[in-house]
């Protein structure tokens, strides 16, 4: 192999293509590391959602933001060496998710259904690695778009699971199974 072969090899594997790529962090150290990578103009994105409180005194209950996927966030960047290294040397943060020692991307479909869920703000629950059923696209209603894995909950009502296929995490979503039609 010449010397500019396997120059072009080594940048070849050194560069990962542009997208979204799940970061794991020490735990509740996510906004930390979202703070300082945002600080450095990598665009960052930490889902959080609204839970409640243990009671405060007088009976009154505060409202937390919480991490959706804890330990986890996501960066939208060309992973390129510099970048790559300006993200693992955040604070907190323990790795890229990814394959073989080079990240993967997470598909677009799925940030962009998380994103679409968690602005409607219906009531949702998580499930841990999810097998996978029919694939399913939401064709009315403020979902209408979002793409999931069609599910019956414990209590006979219909569900659409979003999944982050690479944290192995889901977040379930009640719905009417009419609104849905078959991917």
């Amino acid at each position: 192999m010449s010397a500019s072969s396997a120059s072009r090899l080594a940048v070849a594997i050194d560069v990962a293509p542009p997208g979204w790529y799940a970061v794991r962090t020490r735990s509740n150290h996510e906004g930390v590391a979202v703070g300082a990578l945002s600080a450095k103009g990598i665009h960052s994105w930490l889902p959080a959602v609204a839970v409640p409180s243990l009671r405060r005194g007088g009976g009154r209950r505060a409202t937390l933001r919480r991490p959706l996927f804890p330990s986890y966030f996501f960066v939208r960047a060309d992973l390129s060496r510099g970048a790559r290294i300006e993200v693992l040397q955040a604070p907190g943060v323990v790795g890229i998710l990814g394959s073989a020692g080079a990240p993967v991307a997470v598909p677009e479909r799925e940030i962009h259904s998380i994103r679409t869920a968690l602005d409607v703000r219906n009531p949702f629950e998580i499930l841990y690695n999810l097998v996978a059923g029919a694939r399913v696209r939401i064709a009315t209603g403020p979902l209408a778009g979002v793409e999931g894995v069609l599910m019956q909950g414990p209590d006979g009502h219909s569900r659409i699971a979003i999944s982050i296929e690479l944290l192995g995490r889901t977040v379930v979503f009640k719905l009417n199974a009419r609104d849905v039609s078959p991917i």
